[in-house]
């Protein structure tokens, strides 16, 4: 009964935080790889040392469809859950 009660309580809580976790941890990628730690910002950074703008665009496209997608799916949850 507990724990019954409780999840339904809290789901859409630890939903909305789990989304927030993997948008974070999506900017953050990028961000870490500008200044050298790894990640998408890698990729991001040796095509604009090299001049290969296109694979920079293509990469910034990417990253904002990738954000759009996964505030379309917050927004997915968030409904179904409420």
């Amino acid at each position: 009964m507990f724990f019954g009660a409780t999840l339904r309580k809290v789901a859409p809580a630890v939903i909305a935080h789990i989304i927030y976790q993997l948008d974070v941890n999506f900017r953050s990628a990028t961000l870490l790889g500008v200044v050298g730690a790894g990640g998408i910002g890698f990729y991001l950074l040796n095509a604009n040392r090299v001049l290969q703008f296109e694979v920079v665009t293509f990469i910034l496209v990417l990253d904002v469809a990738v954000v759009l997608a996964l505030e379309a799916t917050a927004v997915l949850l968030r409904n179904i859950v409420r």
